[in-house]
């Protein structure tokens, strides 16, 4: 049975969580997995790809821009709505 406090949390920090990656303020995102996305996954997507937990769905865009069409799936609704 899943932990429901947990979601609470994620729920309740969605929004600062979103802010703060429109903001680039992700240093994790910036130096690490964005390099990483630009280096490998243009050589090896294409077509159908699925975004496993994809938070607002700043790798699903990612995606859409490499010749990809990303599915964004995730728990929080306030995450989805924020990836349309």
């Amino acid at each position: 049975m899943p932990d429901l406090s947990i979601k609470k949390e994620w729920e309740a920090n969605a929004l600062a969580w979103v802010k703060a990656i429109d903001k680039n303020l992700d240093p994790f995102r910036k130096y690490v997995l964005d390099p990483a996305l630009e280096l490998l996954l243009p050589k090896w997507l294409r077509g159908k790809c699925l975004d496993v937990g994809c938070g607002e769905g700043i790798v699903s865009r990612f995606l859409a821009k490499h010749e990809c069409e990303p599915i964004g799936v995730d728990v929080e609704p306030t995450f989805l709505r924020m990836a349309l």
